[in-house]
């Protein structure tokens, strides 16, 4: 259990790469993105993990955030009210990139002027998306989605639900 872990100047609040498996991140915060996890150039994979309220205040995934969207592997994961709290340029309420497999988000969400409360710039399949916000793709934006789900996602823009690539 990771829980109330910082990084102050950087990213990665909790772990930086490595395997988790079934292991709970609640509370922690970064300044850069990845509270729970940051990946760099590493190769990180999560299964089974369950992400509470993280927050990344400026730039990139309240909850995860990858150099390279092969390098982040989460299977079987939920998220629950992830966020990055900067209004502008921000993206992805839990992860900026990666490969997601048979996981939940659920109320994540970006500042003001962000894109994909849940997902940015990622691969997502299986996926389930409920109530989360942004100002461009409430679930998603940017992401490769096969066969997800989307369900009260909230965008303030013209995009409620995903924006970019994929399907639902």
């Amino acid at each position: 259990m990771y829980n109330t872990t910082t990084a102050a100047g950087g990213a990665g609040g909790a772990v930086y790469g490595g395997l988790s498996q079934g292991c709970e991140f609640t509370g922690n915060s970064s300044y850069n993105g990845g509270a729970g996890g940051c990946v760099g150039n590493d190769v990180a994979e999560f299964s089974n993990c369950v992400f509470t309220a993280n927050s990344a205040f400026n730039l990139y995934g309240g909850a995860l955030i990858a150099g390279k969207t092969e390098n982040l592997i989460v299977k079987n994961c939920s998220f629950y009210n992830n966020e990055v709290k900067k209004d502008t340029n921000s993206a992805g309420g839990v992860a900026n990139g990666g490969t997601f497999t048979d996981c939940l988000f659920d109320s994540n969400k970006v500042g003001l002027y962000g894109s994909g409360g849940a997902l940015s710039g990622a691969i997502a399949t299986r996926c389930v998306f409920v109530s989360n916000t942004a100002r461009h793709g409430g679930g998603s934006y940017n992401t490769v989605a096969n066969e997800c789900v989307y369900t009260n996602n909230a965008s303030v823009s013209e995009t409620r639900g995903i924006s970019g690539a994929g399907s639902a």
